[in-house]
């Protein structure tokens, strides 16, 4: 462990792995209980300052949250794609299926209001 860590980070990263649930806290990816490395038991996991040490953050718990190691390294590494990043092609889709479901929902709504007016003339045209 380096200098630039508490003598204790060890215990304070598996304190904030069972905080978080042993869960990566940005694609929610569960990993190991008792191991940063990968293991049987899921993925790598990170303990990740929110506020670096370089702008001024601590080594308290409460600085400290879970990511996998995929995720903690696309924070480091601008040029790393996060598990939970979309590619175009698929953010596309998820718009296409969007504006489907509008247009079904859409000629729903028209089919009930046709239905409405029909039945509200025929109530008028035999008055009952």
């Amino acid at each position: 462990m380096s200098d630039r860590y508490p003598s204790d980070w060890d215990s304070r990263r598996r304190r904030v792995y069972r905080r978080d649930n042993y869960t990566c806290s940005n694609c929610g990816v569960r990993g190991g209980a008792y191991t940063s490395s990968r293991s049987s038991d899921g993925a790598q996991l990170h303990a990740h300052h929110i506020v670096p040490i370089s702008k001024g953050g601590t080594h308290k718990t409460s600085n400290l949250k879970t990511l996998c190691a995929s995720c903690h390294n696309s924070i480091h590494q601008k040029s790393a794609m996060a598990p939970t990043h979309r590619s175009q092609r698929d953010a596309g889709k998820a718009a296409v299926n969007l504006t489907t479901n509008q247009k079904v929902i859409g000629y729903t709504l028209i089919a009930l209001l046709w239905l409405l007016v029909v039945g509200l003339n025929i109530f008028a045209f035999t008055g009952s």
